[in-house]
């Protein structure tokens, strides 16, 4: 049942998750940031 088991294939997928879950987090930081920045600059006060 596992003789195609190969453990290169899942730490290359794990890295693969890895860089698509820091993609997300840098942009949905870059957006929070982005709409603070424009919260100040439209906000008068």
């Amino acid at each position: 049942m596992f003789e195609h088991y190969r453990p290169t294939a899942n730490i290359e997928f794990e890295k693969s998750l890895d860089k698509h879950f820091f993609f997300f987090l840098s942009l949905c930081t870059f957006w929070l940031l982005l709409e603070f920045f424009m919260h100040l600059l439209c906000d008068p006060a």
